[in-house]
């Protein structure tokens, strides 16, 4: 009992601290406390193992257990007068990244153990105790539930290595995808043209300089046209990306970089005690861009030229479905002034809004360029086959989408995973993406 209440009491005090520090995240609140009641059914579970054995094993396994409530308790408390994007590299990430795989890892052997407990249940309800148990039955309900017990906790164990090696080894795998683009009305000179696409860099969760300095080089040799980044480049505030100026800054292209905004680039994570820091925080953000050399687009155009020839680079401001997501995002006002240019290329942060906005009204979009979904970072990949919880979440959510509008005309959707992380600072089966997308003539008649 003593644990339920210490840990509903540490719940309440992360409540108030992201109300305090980080007030869109204090909705999650319900599914923590979620989380929360499935720790201590797993937890009951153990004491069962611990209770009968000796005075120091007992201790230690229960310390080693509650180490990640006691340690989220401990980083709500600190942020409470240092929010934690204030914090060095290493306290700002790792802490909080093996916190996130431990709890993640532990829903394993939770659900085992509610397959387990069912059985069980079952056993009880339809044991009739005037007749003999058949073997069959004794297996079922007595030895299953031990079968399920001990593969969950071994499957967790696992999950949680595998976890911790997505935030110190895969988060720096980068993975190249070269997708061509058909376009009907293609001016011939732009056939070929080739665009690195680039998203959601999240600089806040990176823990290794190096690797993003190996994304660049990677990205220089692809030796792109242009370079467009579709939004997220922080967590929460735009000091985040300051460190990383000299990185970006070596990023070439042809024709430029062009830029939008995600969700997070607006600063709304963080409690601001004024308008004028939120203000603030947008301009050092702005300069940012110009001091790497980068074209921000807020709802507005350029005309990319080769030739005599054109096309159009659109990009708005963030555009959500759902409610706690900006939506700023204009794509009218981004195409005025340009609306008999044939071939248009949209850059839009959150995929929703290609969905439920362009595919609608702006038909004559020929390839909308997104991120936002990360794939949620963790997921299974085999060839053609991915899977993912993102996909329960986004309709769109990772790689390239073509939709027939008529015999003369296709529109076409590509999602970027993203080249970094948030919340958990690593990849599992979700590489970090860059993506070379190659325009090409439409052959067919």
């Amino acid at each position: 009992m003593i644990w339920i209440i210490s840990s509903l009491a540490l719940m309440a005090i992360l409540y108030f601290v992201l109300l305090e520090i980080h007030p869109k995240n204090a909705r999650r609140v319900p599914f923590y406390l979620v989380l929360l009641y499935f720790d201590i059914f797993l937890w009951v579970s153990v004491w069962k193992y611990l209770r009968n054995k000796n005075s120091l094993l007992k201790k230690l396994l229960t310390f080693l257990y509650w180490i990640p409530l006691t340690g989220t308790a401990i980083i709500a408390l600190i942020s409470f007068s240092h929010p934690t994007y204030l914090w060095s590299d290493f306290w700002r990430i790792y802490p909080g990244g093996i916190i996130f795989s431990a709890y993640l890892a532990k829903m394993i052997p939770v659900v085992f153990l509610l397959i387990s407990s069912l059985l069980k249940s079952i056993n009880v309800v339809s044991i009739d105790r005037n007749r003999e148990i058949s073997p069959l039955k004794v297996f079922v309900f007595d030895k299953v539930p031990y079968y399920l017990t001990f593969t969950g906790w071994t499957a967790g164990g696992i999950f949680f290595l595998f976890l911790i090696m997505g935030i110190l080894v895969f988060s720096g795998r980068f993975e190249v995808n070269h997708q061509p683009v058909a376009i009907n009305e293609l001016p011939a000179s732009f056939n070929g043209f080739k665009i690195i696409h680039l998203s959601d860099f999240h600089l806040g969760s990176w823990h290794s300089k190096n690797d993003l300095q190996k994304a660049v080089i990677l990205i220089n040799t692809l030796d792109p046209d242009i370079v467009v980044f579709t939004g997220d480049m922080v967590n929460f505030v735009a000091a985040e990306a300051l460190p990383f100026t000299h990185i970006l800054k070596e990023i070439k292209a042809k024709q430029g970089i062009y830029c939008i905004l995600g969700n997070h680039d607006y600063g709304d994570y963080v409690k601001w005690h004024d308008p004028a820091g939120k203000e603030a925080n947008m301009v050092e953000l702005f300069d940012f861009y110009k001091s790497i050399g980068w074209t921000l687009l807020a709802n507005e155009s350029r005309l990319l030229r080769k030739s005599n020839d054109s096309i159009l680079l659109a990009g708005v401001e963030n555009w959500g479905r759902l409610a706690r997501f900006p939506k700023k995002g204009d794509v009218k006002k981004a195409l005025q002034g340009f609306e008999k240019v044939p071939v248009k290329i949209l850059l839009s942060h959150d995929p929703t809004h290609f969905e439920d906005v362009v595919s609608r009204y702006f038909t004559d979009i020929d390839l909308t360029l997104s991120g936002h979904v990360h794939g949620f970072q963790i997921g299974l990949k085999f060839g053609t086959w991915k899977f993912s919880l993102a996909q329960y979440t986004y309709r769109f959510w990772d790689g390239f989408y073509a939709f027939d509008l008529g015999p003369d005309k296709k529109q076409y959707l590509y999602v970027n995973r993203g080249l970094g992380s948030l919340l958990y600072p690593g990849r599992l089966g979700m590489p970090p993406e860059i993506t070379l997308i190659e325009l090409k003539q439409n052959q067919s008649p």
